[in-house]
């Protein structure tokens, strides 16, 4: 179900005797592009462990692109998603170079609106929505795509390993990362043909993964032996990110997450995280992480009075020494704390996937995640969101998945904002006062029974956010206005099709019933005549008393003259 080399002859047999590998068990890989690195891994039913992987089989490759071929670059991002995945190679840019034209750690730049060489407005159905952009050329290349490219390779790779079309891929992401960062990843996903179906927070991930690869570290023989809380921090190109989370016999729950995205910082954090020196932006983020594991801390619910039982730190590069001394300034006495490694996260992922999907020979894991900020909602007022009128829905910290109903009266709407009958009732979803892509088209547009486009007088919308952080609106019911001409005859028509149908029963009904009738009565009749004729030819003509039906039969219509 995947593995690190290309399969050969015997891989490929086993393959096929193999149900669970024939079948693609594996066709899920995990990825981790929002640092400066890119790693991938996908489940291994036969040795059962993750794999890591990617498009030059050394588990992580820096996320890099160099731009040879602009020209090249443009066009692939013009092509369809499948083509984009088919054909990285035709790209013009290198995954993983450096050089002189290049895009540097362009999953840092995801869901920004600012901090790129220009801005590109985009109007979609819920407002104008910002997005920071590279300047290509004189083009404006979303980040996404650029990303996109990036994720090319390890799906391009996935699919040679489990030898069907890869298109599920779990996300290894911030998990204070905005609903922006989400959508934006998931938007460079679906441009390779590919689906983001779970997203899993990198501290959580790297929990899971050393969990799982040393229980010792945690003072149990097992992962489903380790109980406690465990605050994780994870110091990247992103950031400073913590996540507190509550482990119980192989579950492990975010109870809180908080980060700092250090936005000045972020060019010097990705030349960091690649490798170079920074002494002043260590301390800076160690500083950074240690307020940041406070404010995850200080979030917990009062109830929940458990004091950490270990500290789990992660980085890239020299960032790590950040979190390592975050966490050790704060670790009381008796608290370890544990270093993960760089390719934990997606290996933690990995694991979690196999359990979720029910692969061979997975563990018994799972994870569950809280909210990593507001999200709320906005009337739309002349194409944009009015984000003074915003709504909110769900409050950091809440549980993933979760979901709220709201009913609405349109009227009532409208002269809340003072529009006319005919205007249109969107909301756009919000997220720190900025717009995301997301939203409720009119929700009381619907059809009526003249199939004519209408509007509702009252409708009623479930508004949710799925294990992924991502917010979705669904329209459950809508009072649909009725045309009383309309229904007059519809009631016309109902009566004339009892009236027919009433005609063609009578129709059926009285012929065979007039039938049936007769045939009882000659019956009857027949049965006399035979009892008569038997009793005559007895006493007779004993021989023919055998033949009496036949008789009767012959004289049908005689019978009072027989």
């Amino acid at each position: 179900a995947g593995g690190g080399v290309a399969p050969g002859a015997a891989d490929v047999n086993r393959r096929k005797e193999d149900p669970s590998l024939r079948d693609g068990a594996a066709a899920c890989f995990t990825l981790e592009v929002h640092g400066s690195t890119v790693r991938a891994a996908c489940w291994d039913g036969r040795g059962a462990k993750p794999l890591p992987f990617d498009a030059q089989k050394t588990g992580a490759c820096p996320a890099t692109l160099k731009i040879d071929d602009a020209s090249q670059f443009l066009k692939w991002t013009r092509k369809k998603p499948s083509q984009r995945a088919a054909e990285p190679h035709l790209a013009g840019a290198k995954v993983g170079a450096r050089g002189r034209d290049e895009i540097l750690a362009p999953g840092a730049s995801l869901g920004a609106v600012d901090g790129l060489q220009s801005t590109m407005t985009e109007e979609s159905d819920f407002g104008a929505v910002k997005e920071a952009c590279y300047d290509l050329d004189g083009e404006k290349v979303a980040p996404h795509l650029a990303v996109a490219l990036l994720c090319a390779k390890p799906r391009q790779r996935a699919t040679q390993l489990v030898e069907r079309p890869v298109r599920r891929c779990t996300i290894v992401a911030p998990a204070s990362a905005s609903a922006a960062w989400r959508l934006a990843l998931c938007r460079a996903l679906e441009a390779v043909d590919c689906t983001a179906a779970s997203i899993v927070g990198a501290p959580v991930a790297a929990l899971v993964g050393k969990a799982l690869k040393e229980p010792q570290a945690f003072g149990a023989a097992a992962v489903d032996g380790i109980e406690g809380r465990v605050v994780c921090v994870d110091v990247t190109s992103m950031g400073v990110d913590c996540a507190v989370v509550d482990v119980d016999e192989g579950q492990f729950r975010a109870v809180a997450v908080a980060g700092d995205v250090l936005k000045k910082d972020r060019a010097a954090l990705v030349k960091c995280a690649l490798g170079e020196k920074n002494d002043a932006l260590v301390a800076k983020c160690e500083t950074a992480a240690r307020a940041v594991i406070k404010q995850a801390l200080a979030s917990i619910s009062k109830e929940a009075l458990e004091a950490p039982s270990h500290y789990l730190v992660r980085g890239e590069a020299t960032l790590a020494e950040a979190a390592l001394k975050a966490a050790a300034s704060l670790a009381k006495k008796n608290v370890a704390v544990v270093e993960a490694e760089a390719v934990d996260a997606v290996l933690g992922a990995a694991f979690l996937t196999a359990s979720e999907l029910g692969l061979p020979q997975a563990p018994e894991i799972s994870q569950k995640s809280v909210l990593a900020s507001s999200i709320g909602i906005a009337p739309l007022v002349r194409g944009s969101p009015d984000t003074k009128q915003q709504e909110t829905l769900f409050e950091a910290g809440e549980d993933l998945p979760c979901s709220a109903r709201h009913a609405y009266v349109r009227k009532d709407l409208l002269k809340e904002r003072q529009l006319t009958d005919d205007a249109e009732l969107s909301w756009a979803f919000v997220e720190d006062s900025t717009a995301l892509r997301e939203g409720c088209y009119d929700p009381f547009e619907t059809v009526d029974d003249d199939d004519e486009v209408t509007h509702a007088q009252k409708c009623t919308v479930e508004y949710s956010v799925d294990t992924r952080g991502i917010p979705v609106a669904r329209v459950l019911a809508a009072a649909v206005p009725r045309n009383a001409e309309r229904m007059k005859r519809k009631a016309e028509e109902k009566k004339c099709h009892g009236y027919l149908k009433m005609f063609l029963l009578a129709f059926v009904a009285l012929p065979g019933s007039f039938t049936l009738y007769h045939m009882g009565k000659r019956r009857i009749t027949r049965a006399k005549t035979i009892a008569i004729l038997e009793d005559f030819y007895g006493r007779a003509q004993p021989d023919k008393v055998a033949n009496a039906g036949t008789i009767a039969d012959k004289y049908e219509g005689f019978e009072e003259l027989l």
